[in-house]
């Protein structure tokens, strides 16, 4: 993942996704579009253990944080599937995806009224 700088090329920072979130080896690549929200860069990465999504600071590239994947999966139902299967997270999961993130939006229950 790449950050130039628009009127010049002028590199800003980069991330070698695959390295750096040990995607998995054979990987179909990630192909959704990175969006911004909420003064983050949200990527899905598709990387193990935890970091099928990963949020960065727009800035500097760094990782704010990561989410997706064992932690989240692991023990849980695995709804519509007979005998309600449990997951069990093999390190070989892909979890990316070809979808742009999309934002929550906000609805009359996130606020509070006095």
């Amino acid at each position: 993942m790449t950050c130039l700088e628009i009127s010049s090329g002028k590199l800003i920072w980069q991330r070698d996704t695959t390295n750096d979130f040990t995607v998995p080896n054979a990987f179909f690549g990630v192909g959704s579009t990175p969006i911004l929200e909420g003064g983050l860069l949200l990527v899905m990465v598709g990387g193990q253990p935890n970091s099928g999504m990963v949020a960065f600071a727009p800035d500097t590239g760094k990782t704010v944080w990561q989410s997706v994947g064992q932690t989240n999966w692991d023990g849980q139902p695995m709804p519509g599937w007979p005998g309600e299967q449990i997951v069990h997270w093999q390190t070989w999961e892909k979890q990316a995806s070809y979808s742009t993130p999309s934002p929550r939006q906000s609805t009359a229950s996130d606020k509070c009224c006095a």
